[in-house]
């Protein structure tokens, strides 16, 4: 087996999928500024400010909780939250909210674990 030295050492395969989370956040930032700055005729509502915020937050809850929860039940739970902040809100709405996060979850988790064998946080869930 290769010994890894100097920067590939460093480095290490984590690198890679953190620098491209940053960046995606930090360009998201700057598209939401320039988007309001363009759009002088309509500028973000108080409600749209907030949502935006709120989803920011709850990625950055989602990635400091991944490895300790796991990826099932944050992905999860995520999602449903991330689509009741987006406006779909509602008893039945909820419902559905749920079996859109459990069947995308569960194909996301088959996907990695068993197509591209990628181990996936296991957390609270014994998987």
């Amino acid at each position: 087996m290769e010994e890894r030295t100097g920067l590939r050492a460093a480095i290490g395969p984590k690198a890679f999928p953190v620098l491209l989370g940053v960046s995606m956040a930090v360009l998201s930032v700057f598209l939401m500024a320039g988007a309001s700055r363009k759009d002088d005729e309509k500028s973000w509502t108080r409600k749209e400010l907030v949502d935006s915020v709120v989803i920011v937050g709850m990625m950055l809850i989602y990635a400091l909780g991944y490895e300790r929860v796991g990826f099932v039940v944050s992905t999860t739970v995520f999602l449903v939250a991330g689509m009741m902040v987006m406006g779909r809100r509602g008893r039945r709405r909820v419902a559905s909210n749920l079996l859109i996060a459990l069947v995308f979850t569960a194909v996301m988790y088959f996907s990695f674990t068993r197509i591209l064998n990628v181990p996936l946080p296991k957390g609270l869930l014994p998987i």
